[in-house]
């Protein structure tokens, strides 16, 4: 390697340019869905909808996902269940055409 490198700090050639990104940012593999793939656009045609929400400790309850089918809800409470599960008991499925709560699929 031309030059004097004291072995600590990173050589700033090309290569490491490119690579930054993948030497240092967090992977997300397994992410959730941002709020532009939850929310409908303006002007799409609002299907049957089922909406997971969240009850916080100070704040007003507040929508975290909205789904087409029950099967996605229940897939999305799995997945809190699993990555948060101190936060799952306050999460809950909700039917906003019936107006009622859904009750969680047994395990």
């Amino acid at each position: 390697m031309p030059g004097k490198w004291d072995g600590k700090t990173r050589p700033s050639n090309d290569q490491y340019r490119k690579n930054f990104d993948d030497i240092f940012k967090k992977k997300q593999t397994d992410r959730f869905p941002t709020a532009e793939e939850r929310w409908p656009r303006q002007g799409e045609v609002i299907k049957k909808m089922y909406e997971v929400w969240y009850i916080p400790r100070i704040q007003d309850e507040l929508v975290v996902a909205r789904f087409d089918n029950l099967d996605d809800a229940y897939d999305h409470m799995d997945k809190i269940r699993i990555v948060r599960p101190k936060a799952y008991p306050h999460h809950y499925i909700w039917d906003p055409e019936k107006k009622v709560k859904i009750e969680q699929r047994s395990i």
